[in-house]
Order: structure tokens, then C-alpha cells, then sequence
């Protein structure tokens, strides 16, 4: 069994052009504020994936320092628009990982895996637990935020 940690950027400012907005301060204590609740409950996933949005980017560099872990990569296809059945298809590596992603595609990305239509808002933090990476195969252990 796999764990998967689906991370919501935090709040980002306003701003042109959409992927180089950054965290606002909002944005970076909501996201720190998670994470330290994360600490109690996960060890350090083997890798952080961020979408390459800048928002995306920044949680993940603070998700990484918070929890001790690797520095993150860039994964494509985990942006707001992006496909769950198509990243499932893609080769993950083995061990716990975390996406730090964006809405509307973490949300869908929550349904395929594991059937739970949830409200996944900036900053939040989902585990799940998959056999493997398709549709069902994950169950919902639990959300913070």
C-alpha cells in the first residue's frame, strides 16, 4: 500500500499571467499551519510533485522544509486542468508521495481515486491510501482544512 498526500496550494495573489502568481502572506501561514498539523500524523513522503505554477511550486518548497523531505520536482499534468486518468497511466514511483496541485484537478483527482466528493480548499491537505493508481483503488484516510 501506497500513500498519497494531495496538497492544495495556498492562497495566491491576484495577478497576470495566471502561473506566476505567488503565495500571498495569507497563502504561506495557511499552508504552514497545515503542515505543522501534518506532522503528527505523516513521516516525510520519498517525493513532493508540484504542477510548476508558481503558487504550486512555493507550497511545495515550504511542504519539503516543513517535513523534512527531498527537494520537490515538477510533474506536468497536475495542473487545474489536468486528467487523473491520464497521470494514474503515468509510472510513479514506489513510497508515499504528495501532489501539491490546484482546483478543479485535485478535486477530480480525489473522486477517481477513491470515490469522495470532497471540498478541498487553498491550503489543504488529503491522505489516501492506494493499492494502485486507478480509478476506486484509493481509500480516504483523512483531510485537514
Amino acid at each position: 500500500m501506497q500513500r498519497l498526500y494531495l496538497l492544495r496550494h495556498g492562497e495566491a495573489s491576484d495577478g497576470y499571467p495566471d502561473h506566476s502568481r505567488q503565495l500571498n502572506p495569507a497563502g504561506r501561514s495557511e499552508v504552514l499551519d497545515t503542515l505543522e498539523q501534518a506532522l503528527k500524523r505523516i513521516e516525510p513522503p520519498v517525493q513532493i510533485f508540484h504542477s510548476g505554477l508558481v503558487r504550486a511550486r512555493q507550497t511545495a518548497e515550504l511542504a519539503a522544509q516543513v517535513l523534512g523531505a527531498q527537494s520537490p520536482q515538477r510533474l506536468d499534468g497536475i495542473d487545474p486542468g489536468g486528467n487523473p486518468a491520464e497521470l494514474c497511466d503515468q509510472d510513479m514511483p514506489a513510497g508515499d508521495l504528495m501532489l501539491v496541485t490546484h482546483n478543479p484537478f485535485v478535486e477530480s483527482l480525489a473522486w477517481y481515486l477513491a470515490a469522495e466528493e470532497l471540498r478541498i480548499r487553498t491550503g489543504s491537505l488529503v491522505a489516501l491510501e492506494l493499492e494502485y493508481w486507478g480509478r476506486g483503488c484509493a481509500e480516504l484516510l483523512w483531510q485537514l482544512k
